[in-house]
């Protein structure tokens, strides 16, 4: 079984830029660049952006916490960075599937 550590460092690289590459495709764009930016550039993206975006600046300072501090995430930040980057996929979905 999976950890909530293991959970929370999938979900923000999943949700996060380019699955950790430092990039953001959405909508035909494509980010490279520092993740801390990263969620201005998916803002731009429309309504769909601008949601998602929220969900990302809540999982961004957890990137780093989670893969490189020596410490755990507390179960609260892990719950919500869970929550975070289900929502953020959520919306990328609808957004998918309105333009289909």
């Amino acid at each position: 079984m999976q950890s909530e550590q293991e959970s929370v460092e999938d979900d923000v690289v999943a949700a996060g830029p380019g699955g950790g590459v430092d990039q953001v495709e959405f909508i035909g764009l494509r980010w490279e660049g520092p993740h801390e930016q990263a969620a201005d550039f998916v803002a731009k993206a429309g309504d769909e952006g601008k949601e998602i975006a929220r969900e990302l600046r809540r999982l961004m300072p957890l990137k780093t916490q989670a893969h490189y501090e020596p410490g755990q995430v507390s179960a609260t930040k892990a719950r919500g960075a869970v929550a975070a980057a289900e929502r953020a996929v959520a919306i990328a979905r609808r957004a998918v599937a309105r333009a289909r």
